[in-house]
């Protein structure tokens, strides 16, 4: 960032007083001098100003980017969450399918076996 916003505020300040200043000497007419004067005091104003602007774009900038920082340590954590769910519902299954299995052969079993008797 180029120079301590405070510095850039405190110059704006004193080119603005700068500026009352000179156009409340005694005398309304501002001469060619004074005028140049009031110029160079109002290009330090808004050079100061640009400057602070480009200060609050890049704390914009640095407030978006740990913005998305955290959202995708969010993402990261709910993502481990539904891997860990996954692999579980997976073996819940898996064990289904083994009992089943199981089943089967004895109904099987059952079904050959007094098929016979009938």
């Amino acid at each position: 960032m180029e120079g301590n916003a405070a510095e850039k505020v405190k110059g704006m300040m004193q080119s603005l007083q700068a500026i009352l200043k000179i156009t409340q000497q005694e005398g309304k007419d501002l001469g060619g001098r004074k005028i140049m004067q009031v110029d160079v005091e109002a290009a330090k104003i808004s050079a100061a100003a640009e400057s602070l602007l480009r200060i609050v774009e890049t704390l914009k900038e640095t407030a978006l980017l740990e913005d998305a920082k955290e959202a995708n340590r969010n993402v990261q954590r709910i993502e481990n969450k539904l891997r860990t769910m996954e692999t579980r519902v997976d073996e819940e299954f898996q064990g289904l399918r083994e009992d089943i299995g199981k089943m089967m052969v004895e109904l099987e079993t059952k079904y050959y076996t007094t098929k016979g008797l009938v």
